[in-house]
């Protein structure tokens, strides 16, 4: 059924003016035209009301009559209450079709940014795995060792940072880092440089951010290094990683220590420790050189966040 919506439409006027309409005698009114659809259902009285909701206009509710009446200003209160029911109801559900639009949206938006995220890391493990490529053939073609001992510096530490990126990977859209997973994955690598010598790992779980997790590795790498490097010139030995956390303040404390016969005093311009002091400074920590009794120790503590 259609029925127009100009001023000369009993509906059309609800809608051109969010009024109530009542006609009594609808064949005899001059101001309204008589539709064929009702003519042919003896239609002669109609009360017409607004489907609104918040001043929005959704439609129109009609009562016909095809005896004439005269609808009283209760019958339009109560069918105008009626169609306000009805157009909450429309806009209710409207509201939450636009909701769903919106959560789809936006399910889709995060989506897209997972993939982009996993294609970046998956770039990001390529262009590191180019990178020590790169520096191992370099490594290879200098005769001096001191200068090859320096490329397996950078090789240690690319591969730190290397790490942490696979660490991302296997926990796709957290943004965040298993510090004792990844300090364990790390500390595998150096349990294997010397057969004499274990590198034990004791870590607490933990959640940081990539930047904070990757400064620790970093940090572990340069000490362990060290320890291996200087603290068992001619026995086995042990080097033990520890990270613990106090709930209470929110601070981790890494430990990297040995006991094996010390690296001795600092040496100046030692580049390592520097290094350390450095890294610890950027997530707010501080480095602390303790003397457990046999061997080296060194102490890093922090702010969980910042």
């Amino acid at each position: 059924m259609k029925l127009g919506t100009d001023v000369a439409s009993p509906p059309g006027r609800v809608l051109q003016t969010h009024q109530p309409v009542v006609v009594s005698d609808l064949p005899n009114d001059p101001a309204f035209r008589y539709s064929p659809v009702l003519q042919d259902h003896g239609i002669v009285s109609v009360l017409n009301v607004p489907v609104a909701a918040d001043g929005v206009v959704w439609g129109v509710l009609e009562v016909d009559s095809e005896i004439p009446r005269h609808f009283s200003r209760s019958d339009v209160k109560f069918l105008t209450a009626m169609g306000n029911i009805l157009g909450m109801a429309v806009q209710r559900k409207l509201l939450e079709n636009r909701a769903e639009d919106i959560t789809r949206k936006a399910i889709a938006e995060v989506e897209q940014q997972k993939t982009l995220m996993r294609e970046l890391v998956h770039r990001d493990r390529n262009d590191f795995q180019l990178v020590i490529a790169l520096l191992v053939v370099q490594k290879v073609k200098q005769p001096d060792p001191d200068v090859q001992q320096a490329f397996r510096h950078v090789l240690d530490r690319v591969g730190a940072i290397s790490m942490a990126h696979d660490q991302l990977v296997m926990r796709p859209g957290s943004g965040t880092i298993d510090l004792a997973a990844y300090l364990q994955a790390l500390c595998g690598n150096f349990d294997q440089r010397r057969e004499d010598i274990r590198v034990e790992t004791h870590c607490e779980p933990a959640e940081l951010v990539h930047e904070r997790a990757v400064r620790l590795g970093l940090i572990v790498n340069e000490l362990v290094t060290n320890a291996i490097k200087h603290a068992f010139p001619s026995s086995q030995g042990t080097v033990r990683v520890e990270f613990t956390v106090d709930r209470d303040i929110e601070q981790g404390c890494l430990t990297v220590a040995d006991d094996g016969a010390g690296m001795g005093p600092p040496r100046p311009g030692s580049s390592g420790l520097q290094l350390v002091q450095s890294l610890a400074a950027q997530i707010g920590g501080s480095v602390e050189r303790v003397n457990p009794g046999h061997g080296t120790a060194f102490r890093i503590s922090f702010p969980l966040v910042i």
